[in-house]
């Protein structure tokens, strides 16, 4: 049938795609990150040439690249990775510029909108950068990294709270500061109202050696907080994103 045939040439290129992420693996190795200053560095860490250089030196000024070896070789071969990630001259259109979600209630880590859920921001900064994200301007990520005073401030929110029923943590990437995910999950594991702990990453998708180095033991972390959730009638969930199919690696398969 059709939807047969469909299926057999998705699953082929698939698995195209695969072969030339380890071929690339394989003569362009590492797991290395990348914080991209100039557009001539750009070019050497992606192996490309910019065609306007001037422009998107201008981009990186405005919003910091970041980059992974991971997300480079995937972008040699899909133009749909390398636009998630690879900065490029139409962000410089300032439409789209206004932030348009003021009025939420903040403080500190914490943001709300609504009555039964709440936003834990535990770090502004992320491995590597996307350029969709809403909080990519230069001033976001300059501020200031919280501390655990900061989500035990936000823990004591939800407390005092009885509707809150589910928290998403997020920033940033809240994976990267180890201290804050601590203090957020120990502390709202106590909460009987608390019923969900969401944890938003993209690191399974740009940089999956955060899970997968030391012998998994992110994961084996991640496990052992679950676990101890279960057993105060909570549990927590990943959230995992990816934007394009062709973010999907047999690292992020094996993670997940």
């Amino acid at each position: 049938s059709s939807d047969l045939h469909l299926i057999r040439q998705w699953f082929y290129s698939l698995l195209r795609k695969f072969l030339f992420y380890h071929i690339l693996e394989t003569v362009f190795p590492g797991t290395g990150l990348y914080c991209i200053k100039t557009a001539d560095q750009l070019d050497r860490a992606a192996r490309i040439s910019s065609e306007n250089k001037e422009n998107i030196q201008k981009v990186i000024d405005m919003f910091p690249v970041r980059l992974s070896d991971h997300v480079i070789r995937q972008s040699l071969v899909s133009k749909g990775v390398a636009d998630q990630y690879l900065p490029f001259e139409e962000e410089l259109d300032p439409a789209g510029d206004e932030i348009t979600f003021d009025g939420h209630l903040k403080k500190g880590v914490l943001e709300q909108m609504y009555s039964n859920r709440v936003i834990f921001l535990l770090d502004m900064h992320c491995p590597v950068y996307c350029r969709s994200c809403f909080r990519k301007h230069k001033s976001a990520r300059k501020q200031k990294t919280t501390d655990t005073d900061d989500v035990k401030a936000a823990v004591n929110h939800v407390r005092s709270h009885p509707k809150i029923r589910e928290i998403l943590i997020t920033g940033g990437e809240p994976l990267v500061n180890r201290p804050n995910l601590d203090a957020a999950v120990d502390g709202l594991v106590t909460i009987d109202h608390v019923r969900a702990i969401r944890i938003a990453t993209r690191s399974v998708s740009y940089y999956p050696d955060l899970f997968l180095k030391n012998r998994n033991e992110y994961i084996d972390y991640l496990v052992e907080k679950n676990a101890l959730c279960l057993e105060n009638g909570k549990y927590i969930e990943i959230g995992i994103h990816f934007v394009h199919p062709d973010e999907v690696s047999v690292q992020s398969i094996d993670i997940i």
